[in-house]
């Protein structure tokens, strides 16, 4: 025995004061410190025994109203380990065995306690290593039941369904009140939310949940389970859980594969928590298979993405390839019908109905030129043809041009900044980008007193200077809801037929080919401002923009060999030839084409051929016409402007390329410049 007294919570069943003073006197004798409560009767035992966690029970074998083995019976239907001494004043050999089999740990006789000391040392002993075999076989038991019941009622299901069954089989495995799943936001701005909850009626799943120092703190420890205990007086972002008379708190934060925090599984309870580690490896196991299914879920959800991205991209593609297929046709039909248009227009010899209908076929010629022109910009995959560019003189050139088809009630105004620094881009779809957001802002403003405002000029963004361009209104704006999906593809609100949806998706996507950025703010009732920024450019030379001049040059009866397999275009481009002062000739077979120039090649001029026919490309068609002749110029032209801009095109020695449908304007301006050449 040690020196220091050991505490010993007892009860003594015993009816004699005196025997029960000597019993405690041995006990002090050899070294323990008894805390003795003494009982006489079955009803004090009875009343007794809950009271305190006995550590010993030591009872005399005769009583006048119950005997020693009546209390041993009684003890044991009560707690079948707790060590009992029966001690007499005789027993013989037969009462001795009977009592040991009837559940007793030892018997002494009154006449000789010097034996106690020893087997209540030994009790004691032997009983915290039963119990501490019990609570671990109780312990292993209990695991193996959290295992069964999270296999069981989460094997089948997936999603919702599994943090229910999670936080249900988890609260019934603890013992415990509630149970909850917090699932952290996949974006900083977002605010996390309730997954599954268990045992918390007032408190449903998706409820949102700001996540704080406060929440997190006590749960600080990636992957491990923390047993906080008593239910902290600050609650932080967990005040749902006041009023629902628990006291007890535990968890473990849910992390991934890759060591980020998917979430948190909690546990509460009407009682503080035991620091008994069972509660934090059951916490543990369900919550590496909750993490499981959150990174899962967090997986498909990526997953969805990628396949949404990839069905809008295998979407666009397919709408670039059927639009490369099919617009050379659209714009042959439009090359025809607008050629013939600008062929009455020419003549002048019509009535002022006759004008205001050619007024129309050319107007929706233009709208069907653009609608082809957005398509094929969107899908588009080249980079585009880009040059020194002075944004400002696209600027004033966009609003002049608006000023001339808007209302005159409508205020156009364009600031430039003198030291607006010059950009690479492309002009022409510098140009689409500002008529398509003024476009948009004319149809949400008043047309009484509606204002639209450009603004170009330098700005400074991390220490590089870059060109920012503005157009603002002061129209309906843009609701709130909306404005996220502005730039998605073919997304409108406005109604059947009075859009595409392409407008701001070519947009954005001319700007981002340009390596530069778009964003817009909003606010309804008062207007939107799209705000662009480019990279600066600081070499090379500039390149202007301005209009080219409104004199139409003609020709001096040059000849002109037309080589298109389309019968309707080759008939209209030379009647517009022979309208601007050229003598034509047409072929809708190159080969045959090709035989006539090789009889006489130096009576041609110049050659305007299609790029896409039966049997023979005009990149083809050029090479065979330069073996013949070197340096005829020549002009192809094409109903898919991708196709004026390969390589091949290039090596054939093409001077100028002219898209369908053209004004006459172009086609007169661009034969005047080669043939000068």
């Amino acid at each position: 025995m040690t020196d220091v007294p050991r505490n010993l919570r007892l009860l003594l069943i015993e009816d004699s004061e005196e025997d029960a003073f000597l019993l405690e006197r041995q006990l002090r004798r050899v070294g323990f410190n008894p805390d003795i409560h003494r009982v006489t009767s079955e009803e004090e035992l009875k009343a007794a025994f809950p009271l305190n966690p006995w550590e010993l029970v030591i009872s005399d074998f005769h009583l006048p109203r119950f005997s020693g083995m009546d209390a041993l019976r009684l003890v044991r239907s009560m707690d079948e380990e707790i060590p009992f001494l029966l001690i007499s004043g005789a027993i013989g050999e037969e009462t001795a065995v009977e009592v040991m089999r009837a559940g007793a740990s030892d018997y002494l006789l009154k006449g000789n306690l010097a034996r106690l000391g020893p087997a209540v040392d030994r009790e004691l002993r032997e009983s915290a290593a039963r119990r501490r075999q019990i609570k671990t076989e109780r312990s292993r038991k209990r695991m193996e039941d959290a295992l069964q019941a999270i296999l069981v009622g989460t094997v089948s299901v997936i999603g919702v369904d599994f943090f229910r069954s999670l936080v249900r089989e988890l609260a019934q495995s603890l013992g415990t009140k509630a149970a909850f799943v917090i699932e952290f936001p996949q974006k900083p701005s977002e605010a996390a939310s309730i997954r599954a909850v268990h045992g918390i009626p007032s408190v449903s799943e998706g409820t949102k949940i700001t996540l704080s120092d406060a929440l997190l703190h006590p749960f600080a420890t990636p992957g491990s389970a923390d047993v906080v205990g008593m239910l902290p007086e600050s609650l932080g972002n967990l005040d749902f859980l006041r009023g629902q008379d628990l006291a007890g708190i535990a968890g473990t934060r849910l992390t991934g594969t890759d060591g980020k925090s998917l979430g948190l599984l909690v546990v509460c309870d009407e009682k503080p928590f035991d620091q008994d580690g069972l509660a934090t490896d059951i916490l543990s196991i369900f919550g590496a298979r909750a993490a499981s299914e959150l990174e899962r879920m967090k997986t498909e959800r990526e997953k969805n993405d990628l396949q949404e991205q990839l069905w809008h991209s295998q979407k666009l593609e397919a709408i670039g390839t059927l639009a490369g297929g099919i617009s050379h046709d659209i714009n042959n039909i439009l090359s025809s019908i607008w050629g013939h248009a600008q062929i009455l227009q020419m003549r002048k010899s019509l009535s002022q109905a006759d004008m205001e209908s050619l007024d129309g076929i050319l107007a929706a010629c233009r709208r069907a030129r653009d609608l082809v022109k957005q398509i094929l910009s969107f899908s588009r995959k080249s980079s585009p043809e880009t040059s020194v560019v002075q944004m400002g003189e696209i600027v004033l050139e966009t609003a002049s041009l608006l000023r001339a088809t808007l209302p005159s009630s409508m205020t156009i105004e364009s600031i430039v900044d003198p030291q607006t620094p010059d950009i690479k881009a492309d002009p022409n779809q510098m140009h689409q980008v500002l008529m398509n957001l003024c476009t948009n802002a004319s149809q949400v403003i008043s047309a009484e007193s509606g204002r639209i405002l450009m603004r170009v000029g330098p700005v400074s963004i991390e220490d590089r200077v870059y060109l920012r361009c503005q157009v603002s209104d002061n129209g309906t704006g843009i609701p709130a809801a909306v404005l996220p999906r502005i730039f998605e593809p073919f997304f409108t609100t406005k109604e059947t037929g009075k859009g595409t949806g392409l407008g701001l998706s070519v947009v954005h996507g001319i700007i981002r080919n340009h390596g530069g950025t778009i964003s817009v703010e909003s606010q309804e009732g008062l207007g939107t401002t799209f705000t662009i920024d480019f990279p600066s450019y600081e070499q090379g030379s500039k390149v202007s923009t301005g209009n080219l001049s409104s004199e139409i040059p003609t020709g001096t009866s040059q000849k002109i060999l037309v080589v298109d397999d389309e019968e309707a275009v080759s008939d209209v481009l030379c009647q517009l030839l022979e309208i601007l002062g050229y003598e034509a000739v047409s072929f809708g077979d190159p080969l045959k084409a090709i035989e006539e120039f090789r009889q006489d090649p130096g009576k041609w001029d110049a050659v305007i051929t299609d790029r896409t026919m039966p049997g023979m490309n005009g990149e083809t068609l050029a090479l065979t016409l330069h073996e013949i002749r070197p340096g005829i110029p020549i002009v192809m032209s094409s109903g898919f402007e991708g196709d004026l801009r390969s390589t091949d095109t290039r090596k054939a020695g093409i001077k100028a390329l002219l898209p369908k449908p053209f004004q006459a304007s172009d086609l007169a301006q661009t034969l005047h410049r080669i043939l000068d050449e």
